[in-house]
């Protein structure tokens, strides 16, 4: 859409895709975005990669089905892949383009008998998304049953080697157990980092904000509600829970509940706002 909704262009590479396809991808701006398609049997698939909105596509052989991505510009990007799970843990590996998603190139694999070894991820955990701050510095969020512990592991050299990052749980959920989503960068300086919170009966979202590119993250107060979120810039957020609508526009200080015009009880799987007024939600 270029009419902020009103009305919609079919941009599907190939025109369209068989309706039980399981795709991922992402989109940069308004002119790039990339997509991916498995193969029938999920060993392999086709990466979709456009520069003009859409109205052109270029196709690439991937040696993956399914993948976590982020890109920083139109050239460098990260696939964090699955490769295996079981009783709370998984198994990845991360890959990286620096031609646009032409051709990948594995960094780092995730071998489970190896996963204590010193500069590696932990095998113990899932692992919810990648997100890099800069050619160099990244971080990958997950999730683990265990209190008091934050699931954050952070590269500085591009996500060869990794270690983790420790967060301070803020007041009344110190023993809490989280679970971490890939922080979001305006620039190389400024991310927001979410966390949900559980803590017996109560439960939390809280937006780690950063200003030194990463090597230090404060929590905002936190909302004591947790699911779907948005994240339109470093001062506006949202949460909705499948019944509360709530928004910070003074980066997660203070927090409103937003009346909605429609009844969206259990009805919303993803919000996506832009500015403090304007987004979009897609319901079931």
């Amino acid at each position: 859409t270029q009419d902020g909704g009103q009305s919609w262009v079919n941009i599907t590479p190939g025109g369209d895709f068989p309706a039980s396809t399981s795709l991922s991808g992402a989109f940069l701006d308004a002119m790039h975005g990339w997509v991916l398609a498995p193969v029938a049997d999920y060993s392999s698939g086709t990466i979709y990669r456009t520069q003009d909105a859409g109205r052109t596509w270029q196709s690439a052989p991937v040696p993956f089905a399914g993948a976590s991505f982020d890109f920083l510009d139109a050239t460098l990007g990260w696939a964090m892949v699955g490769t295996g799970a079981g009783a709370g843990s998984s198994a990845v590996d991360i890959y990286q383009t620096a031609d646009g998603g032409s051709s990948w190139s594995r960094l780092y694999s995730l071998v489970p008998s190896q996963s204590d070894d010193p500069g590696g991820l932990p095998f113990a955990g899932s692992k919810n998304g990648i997100g890099f701050a800069t050619s160099t510095r990244g971080w990958v969020g997950g999730a683990e049953p265990m209190d008091g512990y934050v699931w954050l592991f952070v590269t500085q050299d591009g996500g060869r080697t990794w270690q983790h990052q420790d967060l301070a749980l803020p007041a009344g959920f110190e023993n809490a157990m989280t679970s971490v989503d890939a922080p979001i960068f305006a620039n190389m300086l400024e991310g927001v980092l979410p966390v949900q919170l559980f803590a017996g009966d109560l439960v939390a979202t809280v937006f780690y904000r950063t200003s030194d590119g990463g090597l230090t993250w404060q929590a905002t107060r936190p909302v004591t509600l947790i699911g779907q979120f948005s994240v339109a810039s470093m001062s506006d957020f949202w949460v909705w829970d499948g019944k509360t609508l709530v928004a910070s526009y003074d980066g997660g200080q203070t927090w409103q509940s937003i009346p909605a015009n429609i009844n969206l009880t259990d009805n919303l799987s993803q919000l996506d706002f832009v500015a403090p007024a304007q987004g979009w939600a897609l319901g079931m």
